[in-house]
């Protein structure tokens, strides 16, 4: 049976938009909650009184970094677990008129939503590309729509405002050649998109030794390490409180006919076939991309759309902290480990991991597993 080990700390820590230095740190809020998802934007929610100082430092893209650490003998290590930016407040009360603001704090990765591809259809390298390395493909939309490239100059539509000084990381070996063509299309949901066809990960983080600027890293396989060895999950090991198992089958589809240019008879069709396919797996969908006319654009689209209707099976536990099963250091968000419920032992990729802290400094972990 394992030890439960103590509770651990969180601080948060409020940064200057314009010099990245710490306004403020705090560990008296009424609740901290935050979310990180693989591949999506994460969410924190700091829930604080009226008259709490923090509110004094709200902007628009103001930071902060949420740090935890677990208390020992010797000394108290603090390790960022989460990056965000203020985006909304709500205001409520409770039933003896006590008034609460809780303030939303996407993660770093929510400045990919806010740009698009603003090219031109048919610009090689900028909105069409044609026989190049997905990953490649990946660095050419970040640079040209999301940085200090992405200017009329450069022939963009309009020039972007850059929220932060967003630079593109190595691209993944042996990613698929593919050919692309995604003028308008949202940057993060093309990212999206094309993960799971380049089986990477991709996440914004700070760059090294430049506080304040940022890049976008592109992790293979998978964004964490396989712990699948020796990080196993099961009730027997007194690790998890409660467990959940959805197989996600209800919406899978399997069989994509893609919808190219033309009309009636004249239009140009492809069609493409998951690798979940099969005999009694058989459900079709129709992918329409009109203005599509090469028939390398219209396989690729299909082949997206079906990575994105493709059966992921989850499964949602709570965890409990014990020697060997540390969140933050035995296991960390993106990790490949072992899932054990009932008679069914899965190697599964914690997709997103949910931390809350309370009043007194109680913490609550769930994990979110799913196919690597």
């Amino acid at each position: 049976m394992s030890v439960k080990i103590k509770e651990f700390l969180y601080q948060v820590r409020v940064y200057n938009f314009t010099n990245n230095q710490i306004m403020g740190v705090y560990d008296d809020l009424v609740e901290v909650s935050y979310r990180k998802q693989c591949n999506k934007i994460g969410m924190a929610v700091l829930t604080v009184p009226e008259g709490h100082a923090i509110l004094d430092l709200l902007a628009d893209d103001v930071t902060i970094g949420i740090y935890i650490a677990y208390p020992n003998e010797t000394s108290l290590a603090w390790v960022l677990d989460y990056e965000g930016q203020y985006r909304d407040r709500q205001i409520t009360t409770d039933n003896d008129g006590n008034v609460y603001y809780l303030l939303f704090f996407p993660s770093m990765m929510e400045i990919l939503s806010r740009y698009i591809v603003a090219w031109p259809s048919g610009v090689t390298d900028r909105s069409d590309f044609s026989g190049q390395e997905l990953a490649e493909i990946v660095n050419l939309v970040i640079k040209y729509n999301c940085s200090t490239f992405a200017t009329t100059t450069n022939g963009r539509l309009r020039t972007a405002t850059v929220i932060r000084s967003l630079y593109i990381g190595y691209p993944v070996t042996g990613s698929p050649v593919i050919s692309y063509s995604v003028s308008g299309r949202n940057v993060l949901e093309l990212l999206q998109e094309w993960a799971s066809l380049c089986n990477f990960d991709f996440d914004i983080i700070g760059y090294p030794g430049r506080p304040g600027d940022y890049y976008v890293k592109q992790y293979s396989g998978q964004l964490g390490t396989d712990r699948s060895t020796d990080v196993v999950f099961d009730l027997a090991l007194d690790n998890l409180n409660g467990a959940n198992m959805l197989g996600d089958r209800l919406r899978e589809k399997t069989k994509a006919i893609v919808g190219g240019s033309g009309t009636g008879a004249a239009r140009t069709y492809a069609l493409r076939t998951g690798d979940n396919s099969s005999a009694t797996n058989e459900y079709e969908v129709f992918v329409d991309a009109s203005t599509e006319t090469v028939t390398a654009n219209l396989e690729a689209i299909g082949d997206a759309r079906l990575g994105e209707l493709k059966a992921t099976a989850k499964i949602n536990a709570s965890v409990v902290s014990s020697w060997r099963y540390v969140y933050g250091q035995s296991y960390f968000h993106g990790d490949l480990v072992t899932v054990q419920i009932g008679d069914v032992s899965v190697v599964r990729k914690i997709d997103a991991v949910d931390v809350s802290f309370s009043q007194n400094q109680h913490t609550d972990i769930r994990l979110e597993f799913a196919n690597p």
